[in-house]
């Protein structure tokens, strides 16, 4: 049997009394001035470019695809659809928007609510303007009643001293007629 004869000065072992081949016949640095392994080390500098281009990139993507959904392309420059504009029978702000931007709506649909304070201050206005309205009316009633009567009797006075006059002239005539016969 032959034994074979193994450096002793240069093998490393590895904790269990191992001796382990590398490229040169052992696993590990036999000569500690010889040049390093050919095992390279990861380009970290390259995949941190790498990875900040493609994170720049879906970023871009994203946004051009959300583009995309939110407007449209024709290669006519044409599109179809059916518009139509809408306006109230009074101005006012909106308080409550019954449909969402593209929906289809039926027509009589109510689509939106205007805010209604101002037509309750309004009203409210008109009410209260009434009603001073109609509590004056009863004593203009009286006074017209009042103007009237008086006015009435300003009338039948006129008169009476109308035919008062006339009779005086009556007989002032008869008196100047007797006058001139004696």
């Amino acid at each position: 049997m032959q034994v074979e004869k193994t450096p002793t000065t240069d093998i490393p072992a590895d904790g269990a009394g191992r001796i382990a081949a590398n490229g040169n016949g052992f696993n590990g640095p036999t000569n500690p001035t010889a040049a390093p392994s050919n095992r390279r080390k990861p380009p970290y500098a390259v995949i941190a470019v790498v990875a900040v281009g493609l994170a720049i990139g879906a970023v871009f993507a994203g946004r051009w695809y959300e583009h995309g959904l939110a407007s449209g392309t024709t290669h006519d420059a044409q599109i179809a659809g059916n518009l139509v504009t809408v306006s109230p029978k009074v101005p006012g702000e909106i308080s409550q928007l019954m449909v969402d931007e593209g929906s289809t709506v039926k027509q009589g649909q109510v689509i939106a609510t205007l805010d209604d304070e101002d037509f309750k201050a309004q009203l409210a206005q008109a009410q209260a303007a009434l009603a001073v309205a109609r509590s004056t009316l009863p004593p203009s009633q009286i006074g017209v009643t009042l103007q009237s009567d008086q006015t009435d009797a300003q009338l039948t006075q006129a008169a009476a001293g109308l035919r008062a006059a006339q009779a005086a002239l009556a007989a002032a005539q008869a008196n100047a007629s007797r006058s001139a016969t004696d």
